[in-house]
């Protein structure tokens, strides 16, 4: 079951790559970065990390920089997919839910604009 949780969120993250890059891609974790210079926090990068979905025993992670990039972008994640969430960009999925995969799917977009609008990407 975990597994099809992985491959769901695999996918919505590879409706990115191009123009992001995959960094890793194995059956238990899928990195996604763009291969960019950019400034952030005041600092220099090769590239910025956008995100990943990682399998683990007990949960899926998806690790979501965005909106840690972007804190306000929290401001409209409902309130089913905030419970998940760990840390400031790391959520913790234990079943699948359709809704839950919607505001993923929403936030990713999101997210994804946010980079462009900054030229991340």
């Amino acid at each position: 079951m975990k597994q099809e949780i992985f491959d769901k969120l695999k996918a919505l993250f590879q409706k990115y790559a191009p123009p992001l890059t995959v960094m890793m891609d194995t059956d238990e974790r899928y990195d996604l970065y763009s291969k960019k210079e950019v400034e952030l926090f005041g600092r220099a990068y090769k590239e910025i990390y956008f995100g990943s979905a990682i399998l683990k025993p007990k949960y899926l992670g998806f690790y979501f920089m965005p909106v840690y990039v972007f804190p306000e972008m929290l401001k409209n994640v409902p309130e089913a997919l905030k419970k998940l969430q760990t840390g400031k960009s790391c959520f913790h999925i234990k079943k699948y839910d359709a809704d839950i995969f919607k505001s993923i799917e929403k936030l990713m977009k999101e997210g994804f604009e946010m980079y462009k609008k900054h030229k991340y990407v």
